[in-house]
């Protein structure tokens, strides 16, 4: 990967995408698949390191590794982390986008070369897009809605800028670019693109003989999942599968109940059986309020699998499927062109087909294993990056 040899790599993230470690989420596959893919690949030249931003829930040390790296977690004792982290001897630091909790490590380590991969911006109309959403009948404030400040990145890279210490700016997109200087009060200069390293290829296609739409994603309030289910009572005769948990319950959560019979919930599925249900599937529906490149929209174009959803994502949907538009509140106001756009893509076998084979070309060229590693190699070899 360098030419100077063995890098060592610390991974900065709050989630892991581990079921028995607290959140699910995209910044958890981000980190997951990073530490995976060195871990399982020492001829890359790079030993990762996964580091907790903060104490992770249910975490017991399972000999000291996640996902087949070394793991150092998150103590209540800050100058024993410090310690263990300077023994490190990490070579570049890579932020699973930024969290207020990383300051600890990002201070005990001023001198490693920073990699800030920016996943999801959210600027001040996004959070207030987000805090507008409602769970149908219920009175509760939805939980996981909060806004998250993250314009502490902007003093920290300014401390190390100031100090002479390389910061690279990444994002998996750039369509989100405009949005890092609202969302992290820091100056967007020199943002490359460091792309999702989505497995493209690992199996043959298998689209299922009847009709069946996924849904993939957190059950939880931001990403309307009570959209879906009321979506499928208009398609009795095609099969919706749900993939995924809820990151917590009681109020504030989505309680599913009375679902229509076609809904198959399947709860978080492992890797496989992930890509085989989004490999039958005709169409991926995304009903949140809020998203940036959506990691689930790139694995179900790798299966060629075209989208509908709520968003834009950067023009990734209308380009391979169909963009409704955005919505707040419930989002049940977008029922009837959701509808419509499902039909039209359930009805027409050649457009989908094409989509899905367009996409997943598009998917294996800006996002697969190869265009990740071209960039990341790309990244660490600049002056001072690591």
């Amino acid at each position: 990967m360098t030419a100077r040899g063995r890098l060592t790599l610390g991974i900065l993230a709050n989630e892991f995408f581990d079921p028995g470690s607290g959140r699910m989420g995209g910044f958890g596959w981000a980190a997951a698949n990073l530490a995976r893919l060195f871990a399982d690949d020492p001829e890359l030249g790079v030993r990762p390191i996964v580091i907790a931003g903060e104490a992770v829930r249910g975490w017991t040390d399972r000999d000291g590794r996640m996902h087949g790296a070394e793991f150092i977690p998150r103590t209540w004792n800050a100058w024993s982390d410090r310690r263990r982290l300077r023994q490190a001897s990490v070579g570049a630091l890579v932020a699973i986008d930024f969290r207020p909790s990383y300051r600890r490590v990002l201070r005990a380590l001023p001198d490693a070369p920073l990699i800030v991969w920016i996943r999801d911006p959210r600027t001040p109309d996004d959070n207030r897009l987000v805090r507008s959403v409602r769970v149908p009948g219920d009175d509760e404030v939805p939980g996981g809605l909060g806004e998250v400040r993250c314009d502490g990145l902007g003093v920290e890279v300014e401390r190390r800028r100031r100090a002479g210490r390389p910061v690279h700016l990444t994002v998996t997109d750039p369509f989100l670019v405009p949005k890092i200087e609202s969302a992290y009060g820091l100056r967007a200069e020199g943002v490359r693109t460091l792309p999702n390293p989505v497995e493209v290829g690992a199996g043959a296609i298998a689209k299922s003989q009847r009709p069946t739409v996924a849904f993939l994603g957190r059950l939880d309030p931001i990403k309307r999942p009570w959209v879906f289910t009321a979506l499928a009572s208009r398609f009795p005769g095609t099969t919706f599968l749900m993939l995924g948990r809820s990151h917590f319950s009681g109020p504030g959560s989505w309680r599913p109940a009375d679902l229509p019979p076609n809904v198959v919930m399947l709860g978080h599925a492992g890797d496989a059986a992930k890509r085989q249900a989004l490999s039958a599937a005709w169409v991926l529906v995304n009903t949140s309020v809020h998203e940036a490149l959506a990691v689930s929209f790139l694995e179900a174009l790798a299966s060629e699998t075209p989208l509908v959803a709520m968003v834009d994502a950067g023009g990734l949907v209308p380009r391979f499927g169909c963009s409704v538009g955005q919505s707040g509140g419930t989002g049940l106001d977008k029922i009837d062109v959701l509808s419509d756009a499902l039909a039209r893509l359930l009805a027409d076998h050649a457009l989908r087909r094409r989509l899905g084979a367009e996409g997943r070309a598009w998917v294996a060229r800006h996002h697969g294993r190869a265009a990740f590693l071209a960039a990341f190699a790309d990244l660490v070899q600049r002056p001072g990056a690591a």
